[in-house]
């Protein structure tokens, strides 16, 4: 059976915290796909990425990490225009791009979770104190919607709390 090469487009850079993994994610996929016999073409929104970029692909392989990658947008608009894509559906993808809403569903469910405490901006220094004391220490404080290990603090004592 003779395959018809596939047009595949992958996105990866972007603007987000995450764009130099999302690079390296996005060299290394392209040339995996290209040693499959597909047309391969990478595309970095962060310089353009017009919807007729998009329509040109017969499938997205999104890398894009981080905001307008994995939160579900990206997506909602592959889905709009039509466009296949690898991946999560934009649900799917919005609930699991925060931190607080999965460890939420995974409880609701009985799946086991780390212990842990969601603290909010504009919590106060007794709030803080409060969740370290019952959580335990070590802690690991980490941003909701951040992949990777952006924004990641280990806190051994109370007194490292002030800078997480």
């Amino acid at each position: 059976m003779v395959r018809t090469p596939l047009s595949l487009l992958v996105l990866c850079g972007g603007d987000s915290a995450e764009r130099a993994v999302s690079l390296e994610s996005g060299r290394c996929t392209a040339e995996s796909l290209q040693a499959t016999g597909h047309r391969v073409r990478l595309l970095d929104p962060a310089d353009s990425c017009t919807d007729a970029d998009l329509l040109q692909a017969d499938i997205v392989v999104p890398m894009l990490h981080g905001r307008g990658g994995e939160d579900g947008s990206l997506q909602r608009r592959l889905q709009r225009l039509g466009i296949p894509w690898l991946g999560s559906s934009p649900e799917a993808s919005e609930l699991t791009f925060s931190k607080i809403r999965t460890r939420r569903l995974l409880q609701s469910l009985n799946l086991p979770v780390a212990r842990g405490t969601t603290l909010h901006r504009g919590c106060t220094e007794q709030q803080i104190r409060q969740a370290a004391a019952e959580t335990g220490f070590p802690l690991v404080v980490k941003p909701d919607e951040q992949g990777s290990s952006i924004g990641i603090s280990l806190i051994h004592e109370e007194q490292q709390l002030g800078p997480a």
